[in-house]
Formats: C-alpha cells, sequence, structure tokens
C-alpha cells in the first residue's frame, strides 16, 4: 500500500500556530523539538500498523489515499500527551 501525506502544508500549520505564541527561543526550540519528535513517532505507527509506504503529497499523481488529516490528529494527540 502507497499513501499521500502532505508534510508541507503540517510543518507550515505547526509553525504558523507556533509563531502566534509568547515564547522564549528555548521554548521555541523545545516545542520544535517535541513536534518534529510526535512527527516521525506518528508517520512509522501509521506506516507500522498500515504496512505501507508513505510519500509526501507532490510526489503522488493519483490513486493513494491522503492520511494528512489522519497524521495531523495523532501528532496533535502525541503534543498534548507530553509534558
Amino acid at each position: 500500500m502507497t499513501a499521500a501525506f502532505n508534510m508541507k502544508q503540517t510543518v507550515d500549520a505547526f509553525f504558523d500556530s507556533a509563531s502566534q505564541k509568547q515564547l522564549s527561543e528555548a521554548q521555541s526550540k523545545a516545542l520544535s523539538a517535541r513536534f518534529n519528535t510526535a512527527l516521525e513517532a506518528s508517520l512509522q505507527a501509521w506506516q507500522q500498523k498500515h504496512h505501507a509506504v508513505i510519500l509526501v503529497s507532490p510526489a503522488v499523481v493519483q490513486g493513494a489515499p491522503d492520511i494528512t488529516r489522519e497524521i495531523q490528529q495523532d501528532i496533535a494527540r502525541r503534543m498534548r500527551a507530553e509534558p
């Protein structure tokens, strides 16, 4: 199975959201690190669960389901769960 994921939209949405918070440089770095960890873990978990190859959306011409929203929701859940 092959699935599509819009990495750019996901990262842009995170940075748009983070830029609206009044964070110190250290807080911004910590938040970015948590986001990256959650993103990688979410993609890896989805890939293993579905035995799939995940491609970035621009690499997919047609036929692959778009899992972007599902991954974004999982990232949000993971970030809420972490301190």
